[in-house]
């Protein structure tokens, strides 16, 4: 058995109890309160003395009561109680406290006990802000996720500056940030070097780094930002050891050790660094998305070639064709200034459609960044037309073209989207080649459902269609169904579709053949 007798304690022992934030409490083997510490009396907005002689129950409400009967009938047998009470303050109003009781000789020399109280008032507030904060950016992603985390913590905890950011190279030398609060608004986004700050300190030592006040003494440059203590926690890759991005925070005042030492951040941290897994994770698919595209958009433009050069030889053909006759009647001497310009002028048309025809080419074969805006959906299918009409005169195959009027612009990439389309007609124009059927025909169409915020275009045709075995597998990476296809074009057209907000998805046809079904988001 422990022996504690607080009441008799010499002076040094009085000292302590009166001067730590905990509360102690002894009482006799009677269960009366013979010492209750200054720090106790205040909890409980008690007067000095007020609770001596009194048995426990005096400041217990009754569900309390029987919790504290019930530990400290186990207590002579357990010699050690912890349990959490709400005990009555002054004004009748509840305090929630965590509670360790032990046994103790009392001042007659019996079995008493003493306990240590502790207040749990801010750690029950700081829980419920805990639970707030993320149950408020529980469904949020990206961005929006980011500056509703950091506003919200920034505020909680008062901080001046918050910020998160994201290293820029492996060898960890600069960054950009993600999102900056400056206390009342958030900032343009912006990179910087690391060297010789507080946040060089925290990815490169890849631990929390923690400066309480007195921040500008080891870094000189942040007194002009007019703060004290600084707090960044490291946020790591999937392996956990390469450290990706920070967390920082700067405040005006102290940072004290129980903010830092919450477990809030660790919480916080753990959520934040998974995000900007996320985001990078998505990031490195769009650029493998956007690589893929491009190599098979060069391959179908390879594939095309012969359609190409003839939809060139056209207009240079006629281009050879005006310019000579323009320079035999500029010889002939007897011809006039309109027959003249009129030639010329037709030269500068076929100029035009051959340019035209030559820009379509570099776009699809260029490899640019995502561009999206509002754009004519039956615009994008004309030009593609124009390229596959050759090959589809070639097979005997008609091209249709069946688009709805007055249709509303489409938030896209039309780069990528005419590549969708590109896919689309050229699968259904090799389906058609290749099983010599007797209705060579492909349609592309255009609607505008009633109240729907997608333009809808369907490539439909009367090939052999898709069997049932296929269906489920059809948009798979490098599934096909040709002897020399690549197996890439539908899987890409679906991830552009969908990159988008649209779809892509393969409809039943009752007439045989096949129908592909694009869903395009409105622009506005």
């Amino acid at each position: 058995m422990v022996e504690l007798r607080v009441g008799n304690s010499d002076q040094r022992y009085q000292d302590l109890v009166e001067t730590i934030k905990e509360g102690i409490l002894e009482l006799d083997q009677d269960g009366c309160i013979v010492f209750a510490s200054p720090p106790l009396l205040k909890m409980l907005d008690k007067p000095s003395g007020s609770l001596l002689g009194q048995e426990a129950s005096e400041f217990l409400n009754a569900e309390s009561i029987s919790v504290w009967r019930e530990h400290a009938h186990r207590l002579p047998a357990s010699k050690c109680e912890n349990f959490v009470i709400e005990l009555l303050r002054n004004d009748g109003s509840l305090l929630p406290v965590s509670l360790s009781m032990r046994v103790c000789v009392d001042h007659r020399g019996g079995e008493g006990s003493f306990c240590v109280v502790s207040d749990l008032t801010e750690a029950q507030h700081a829980n419920q802000l805990v639970r707030w904060i993320l149950n408020s950016t529980a469904s949020l992603t990206g961005e929006e996720f980011f500056q509703a985390l950091m506003r919200n913590v920034a505020e909680a905890f008062c901080f001046r500056y918050a910020f998160i950011t994201e290293c820029m190279d492996i060898s960890q030398t600069r960054v950009r940030t993600l999102v900056y609060w400056n206390g009342q608004d958030f900032e343009p986004n912006f990179e910087f070097d690391l060297a010789e700050t507080p946040c060089g300190a925290t990815i490169h030592g890849a631990q929390t780094y923690f400066v309480s006040r007195g921040l500008a003494n080891v870094f000189p440059y942040t007194a002009a930002l007019g703060v004290e203590g600084y707090l960044g926690i490291p946020l790591f890759d999937t392996t956990f050891k390469t450290v990706i991005g920070h967390i920082a925070f700067l405040s005006r005042g102290e940072i004290a050790m129980d903010v830092v030492e919450h477990p809030f951040f660790k919480i916080f941290a753990s959520r934040t660094g998974a995000e900007l897994r996320r985001k990078r994770a998505e990031e490195q698919a769009r650029t493998v998305l956007q690589q893929l595209a491009h190599l098979s958009r060069v391959n179908s433009l390879g594939e095309m070639a012969s359609g190409i050069a003839h939809e060139l030889s056209q207009p240079l053909s006629a281009l050879q064709t005006f310019a000579h006759a323009s320079l035999r009647l500029i010889a002939s001497g007897a011809s006039s200034i309109e027959e003249l310009q009129h030639t010329l002028t037709r030269v500068v048309v076929q100029a035009d459609r051959m340019g035209e025809i030559l820009r379509r080419i570099r776009s699809l074969s260029k490899k640019e960044e995502v561009e999206r805006r509002a754009l004519d959906v039956n615009l994008l299918i004309e030009e593609i037309v124009d390229l596959l009409s050759f090959d589809a005169q070639q097979s005997s195959i008609e091209l249709e073209v069946d688009l709805a009027e007055n249709l509303p612009a489409v938030w896209v990439d039309g780069i990528q989207i005419q590549q969708v389309i590109l896919n689309l007609v050229r699968n259904s124009l090799d389906a058609i080649e290749e099983y010599a059927l007797s209705r060579r025909k492909v349609t592309i169409r255009t609607r505008l459902p009633a109240g729907a915020l997608f333009v809808d275009l369907m490539v439909c045709d009367f090939g052999p269609g898709v069997s049932p075995a296929d269906r489920s597998r059809i948009f798979d990476p490098f599934f096909t169904t040709k002897e020399r296809g690549m197996g890439i074009g539908l899987s890409i057209s679906r991830s552009i579709a969908e990159a988008h907000g649209g779809s892509l998805r393969l409809e039943s046809s009752e007439s045989g053949g096949t129908v592909f079904l694009l869903t395009i988001p409105l622009a506005d």
